[in-house]
């Protein structure tokens, strides 16, 4: 009796295995799919251009963020208005550097008081280039398949789910990407704050703007929970 259980678990493990080495290879047939929808002449890594982006927020409503990407030199800079003084955020490798209003000279009083830091640096060039580098950045950091391929509807939408354990993913590592089933659109995706009082958060991607080579989503409309949060649309 004990041979024969053993050998059930046997099998059933191996049944385990082969599953989740087909899973496996399906997840990465999906993301070379949406890859190649994309960017199809693999230029992500040498990307350089500007992003124009209006991020309307309550206490912003006009706020436009110019986000420039320059891959090939690990260089990303934001610029934004604060009030009546633009201020620039650069990273460079792992160097950080500000400017207000063109002014890069500035005190530690000032940097404290404007909340000027390499961890603020950090953080939006690990947002937007994660956000904005979807799919691609889920290949270059690294994942664990945690569930799918699944087949699931959104928002009426018949689409392609998975979920993804993404090495250095903003906000938490634990998020759900889901594509078009035709063409491997990336359509939506969310993610799981580690804290256990906090919600899930969702943004759905709509239409498709290009630039040099890559193709992002024109609209991402951002829910925190049932909360709709605002839009951020590339100009």
């Amino acid at each position: 009796m004990k041979i024969i259980l053993l050998g059930l678990l046997a099998v059933f493990s191996c049944s385990l295995f082969a599953q989740d080495a087909v899973d496996n290879r399906r997840t990465e047939r999906l993301l070379r799919q949406s890859i190649k929808f994309h960017d199809p002449t693999g230029s992500w890594s040498t990307f350089h251009d500007t992003l124009f982006i209006a991020e309307p927020r309550t206490e912003n409503p006009n706020r436009i963020s110019t986000v420039i990407f320059n891959q090939g030199r690990d260089l990303f800079r934001l610029e934004r208005m604060y009030g009546k003084d633009e201020i620039v955020f650069e990273l460079e490798l792992d160097a950080c550097h500000w400017y207000v209003n063109g002014r890069g000279d500035l005190g530690e009083d000032e940097l404290k008081k404007r909340r000027l830091n390499c961890s603020r640096n950090r953080n939006y060039a690990n947002f937007y280039r994660f956000l904005y580098g979807m799919p691609m950045e889920i290949m270059d950091r690294g994942y664990k398949l945690i569930d799918g391929p699944v087949a699931v509807e959104l928002k009426g939408q018949k689409l392609i789910k998975l979920e993804l354990d993404i090495e250095g993913a903003p906000f938490a590592n634990l998020w759900n990407v889901y594509f078009d089933p035709e063409t491997g659109e990336v359509k939506a995706y969310e993610y799981f704050p580690e804290e256990t009082d906090a919600q899930n958060n969702i943004m759905y991607l709509e239409g498709v703007v290009e630039k040099s080579g890559i193709k992002f989503p024109l609209e991402r409309k951002w829910y925190e929970g049932q909360e709709y949060k605002g839009v951020d649309t590339v100009k």
